[in-house]
């Protein structure tokens, strides 16, 4: 819990600088739709930006310059196949260093690190990550098929802003999960390996090279023990013999 608390008054890392502003200008967007629209400078325009969908005014009613960044509605579908193609590559990349000791990219470990990934030990925080994951990726394949094969969309549109706030979620979202796991800095920089042995009761398995290592040891460990036993036995005999 203490650790848990300490990293909470850490310093803003940059995910969590990035969710404060969105959360920032959502609620700065509430607050600007309450005022009388007399009071705001291009009404319109803003108007335009917030709302998607059904709630924006006719194509007839509305300035050429808003019509300029319409996307069609039906494009949510790229959301989730960026969804299940970058989440599942994390999930796969997680599910590898859990179970079999892989380490992650090193492209990955470096973003991770300049996100302000979890630095201390913590099994909670590996198991919570994993099922996050399993389960926005199942999310993510659901409303991708809904949106190919049930969704029936009509010609609304929504703003260019709404389409590339949707991309950037979905890619953010899961690295934030990962940003979660604790990571190991037993293996340097080379990989992340969080600690998932305690939570499941399952023995992660070590890397090829670290086996090989461990079997080498175990036979010369062996040999050494066999060779002092050996030179044991021939001094005693000298002391026994006449």
């Amino acid at each position: 819990m203490a650790l848990w608390a300490g990293s909470e008054l850490s310093v803003l890392n940059p995910l969590h600088a990035v969710w404060l502003t969105v959360a920032a200008a959502l609620l700065l967007s509430l607050m600007l739709q309450l005022l009388p629209p007399g009071l705001l400078p291009s009404s319109a325009l803003f108007q335009d930006l917030i709302r998607y969908g059904k709630t924006k005014h006719e194509a007839s009613l509305r300035p050429a310059v808003c019509r300029s960044f319409d996307v069609p509605k039906r494009y949510f579908s790229h959301f989730y196949v960026i969804s299940v193609l970058w989440n599942g590559f994390l999930l796969w990349c997680l599910t590898q260093s859990l179970f079999l000791g892989a380490p992650f990219p090193s492209w990955l470990h470096t973003l991770l690190r300049i996100l302000g990934a979890v630095q201390f030990q913590g099994d909670e925080l590996a198991l919570s990550a994993f099922l996050v994951l399993v389960f926005m990726w199942l999310h993510s394949w659901r409303r991708l098929f809904e949106c190919v094969y049930v969704s029936i969309f009509s010609n609304a549109m929504i703003h260019i802003v709404h389409y590339w706030f949707g991309l950037v979620y979905y890619i953010l979202v899961g690295i934030t999960v990962l940003s979660q796991v604790p990571m190991d800095g037993r293996h340097g920089s080379q990989c992340v390996q969080p600690t998932f042995k305690g939570m499941t009761g399952l023995p992660r398995a070590s890397p090829p090279s670290c086996c090989l290592d461990q079997a080498v040891g175990a036979v010369l460990g062996h040999e050494d023990k066999g060779h002092t036993l050996g030179m044991t036995e021939q001094k005693a005999g000298r002391n026994l013999d006449p």
